[in-house]
This record gives structure tokens, C-alpha cells and sequence, in this order.
């Protein structure tokens, strides 16, 4: 009964994204179906996500980290880096709908980075890559410094923290798109003070077909850093 609830709110999540021109072909849909299987599969024994929120786990989870692919627009062929990538979210979505970009997941606990290895296993999603560890070190190595055009973060931290850890990751001029909801101005570092850091657009999290959008007050933060802060 479970997975018959699951299988529905797919096929409602690819409506949506269709209504909002999203072109979404066969092979990456049965590419994500398969994944979000073996990942509330895993969750089972791995906390990837909150096991109270399996049943919405389409409407809340995927079609949320799939939003930046409507709500944004990106260029071809990017190196995106899924800065605290968690259960692989935003990042495996993203990877397996934009199969020209390359995708870093990015977290600091090896428990997760392995079990999204396992979810992915067999998937052909060539273009995801693994990285363990803490983002203000890993961006001391050399193969990571001032890499990535592109980052995003979801249920990560506050906007200061995300600057901060970031900092070494990123070029110096990048674009940071963090989930959030509520206003900004209860953030540690407030968009007043990145004003000559960065500029920051708000993206209300609003979608043809789903006038009753649960994320309510959430939106995505488009943080274009012209500078870097404080260094």
C-alpha cells in the first residue's frame, strides 16, 4: 500500500515539473523512480531522511531539490558541488536530470556518502562524484580550491556558515543557491551586510499545477558572490 501511495505521488511530481516545462525523458525518470526506491530502502536502516516523511518523500523532497532546475537558470556542461549533500539531496536529482554537469556530493560523514554510493551502484549516473569531509578543508586541497562555479545547499546552516565554509571551495565569483524559508533577516549574516559581497535574489518556491505548494514560506536564495567576505 505504501509504495502503490509512493508510486502516485511520482507520477504527480512528473506532472508538475511538466507543467512547468521541464522536459524530462523516460530513461531519467526510470532512472529516478529507481532511486528514490533504494533510498527509502535504505533509509530504513541508514537515517538519510526523516522516516516520518517517506510517504511525501516525492512532493517534499524530490520535487523540492528539483526546483532550482525551474526556478534558475543554469548554463550547459557546470561542475556543481552539493555543498552537505546529506541523503544525496539535492544532488542525485539534479545529476540524474542534467546529465551534462558534473555533481560533487559533498559531506563530512562517511556513513552517508556510502550509502548514497549504494543507492547510485549499477544507475549509470557517470557523472556524480563523492567527497568526504568538511568543506573548509577539503577546500585546502588543491584539487578542490577555487573549483566550483556552482553550489548548492539544502538544510544545511545559516547563510553566514554557508559563506564561511564554502569560502575556499569556491570561485571568487560563484553562485551559492541555498533552500531556505522565512525571511533572511533572522540569518547570522543578513543580506545588508553581504551587500558588497554578494547579491542576493529570492526565488519564492511557487509551481504551475500545485496551488497548494506545502513548502509555504520556503524559497530558494540565488547568492551570486561578486567578492569574497573578510579575507
Amino acid at each position: 500500500m505504501l509504495v502503490n501511495h509512493i508510486n502516485t505521488k511520482a507520477r504527480v511530481v512528473r506532472e508538475i515539473l511538466e507543467q512547468n516545462d521541464l522536459s524530462i525523458t523516460d530513461e531519467q525518470w526510470q532512472r529516478l523512480e529507481t532511486w528514490v526506491d533504494r533510498l527509502v530502502e535504505i533509509n530504513r536502516r541508514i537515517n538519510l531522511i526523516s522516516r516520518k516523511q517517506t510517504e511525501v518523500v516525492w512532493l517534499h523532497h524530490i520535487l523540492h531539490s528539483i526546483t532550482p532546475l525551474v526556478l534558475i537558470d543554469f548554463p550547459k556542461n557546470i561542475e556543481l558541488c552539493d555543498f552537505g549533500t546529506g541523503g544525496g539531496l539535492p544532488g542525485v536529482p539534479l545529476a540524474i536530470l542534467r546529465p551534462d554537469w558534473q555533481v560533487f556530493l559533498l559531506d563530512s560523514r562517511q556513513k552517508k556518502i556510502s550509502a548514497i554510493k549504494e543507492t547510485t551502484d549499477g544507475l549509470g549516473c557517470v557523472n556524480l562524484n563523492f567527497i568526504v569531509g568538511r568543506g573548509e578543508e577539503v577546500g585546502l586541497d588543491p584539487m578542490y580550491d577555487s573549483r566550483f562555479q556552482w553550489l548548492t545547499a539544502r538544510a544545511v546552516s545559516a547563510i553566514g556558515n554557508l559563506e564561511r565554509w564554502t569560502r575556499d571551495l569556491r570561485k571568487k565569483e560563484a553562485t551559492l543557491i541555498a533552500f531556505k524559508g522565512g525571511s533572511l533577516e533572522n540569518e547570522e549574516v543578513t543580506p545588508n551586510q553581504l551587500q558588497n559581497v554578494a547579491n542576493l535574489i529570492e526565488h519564492p518556491i511557487k509551481l504551475n499545477g500545485y496551488s497548494d505548494f506545502y513548502f509555504g514560506e520556503k524559497k530558494l536564495v540565488e547568492i551570486k558572490f561578486i567578492n569574497q567576505l573578510f579575507r
